[in-house]
């Protein structure tokens, strides 16, 4: 429960990426054919001799083709590829410390695919949580006191300030990635995710 808000906050932004930054496809045109018109046949005149072709072009010096793109792995053997792209967004120090090693595209789907459950299980998480423990503060003065079936009031807890510390640095790393960056790589390897 404690990775939850880093982890939507980067999921939001990566949505929101590919969302706003996706190629627009409009409809395809209906254009109707006029209809044929017909012309008198003429003979055909007898064909001329072949002309030699050219040679084909050769590259100019100092020029190169572009390079295929590369083949992506199978979704089993992903996780190397993985851990690069986060390194390479959000540096490796980072990645390391704060991403999960194993199954990186699997639990970022199956993430996504939790958030509209009450809890995401932490097996599935891709992102490893704060170090410290949630913190709240009981409210000795609620606004409007809860009471239980016997009337006595139930305590109530207010989120510790505290708290807004623990999720600084998932905040930061999410600034700091570059969002053009995020959305190229969710492209690259937008089959994997499918998958």
């Amino acid at each position: 429960m404690k990775t939850w808000i880093p982890l939507i906050l980067l999921i939001l932004v990566a949505a929101a990426a590919w969302y706003f930054l996706r190629p627009d496809t409009p409809p395809p045109e209906t254009v109707e054919a006029p209809p044929p018109v017909l012309q008198p046949v003429e003979p055909e005149p007898e064909p001329e001799p072949p002309m030699p072709s050219p040679p084909p072009p050769s590259e100019p010096p100092g020029e190169e083709t572009m390079p295929e793109p590369e083949a992506l792995p199978l979704l089993a053997e992903s996780d190397p590829d993985a851990r690069a792209a986060l390194g390479s967004l959000v540096g490796e120090a980072m990645a390391a410390r704060y991403f999960v090693g194993d199954n990186i595209v699997s639990r970022l789907v199956a993430t996504v695919d939790a958030l509209d459950s009450r809890q995401v299980p932490a097996v599935i998480q891709a992102v490893d949580g704060p170090d410290s423990e949630f913190q709240a503060t009981a409210d000795e003065r609620p606004f409007e006191p809860i009471l239980n079936e016997q009337g006595d009031p139930i305590p109530q807890f207010v989120l510790d300030s505290a708290n807004f510390s623990r999720y600084r640095v998932y905040v930061e790393m999410l600034e700091a990635a570059d969002a053009g960056e995020l959305v190229a790589l969710y492209r690259q390897n937008e089959p994997l995710f499918e998958e």
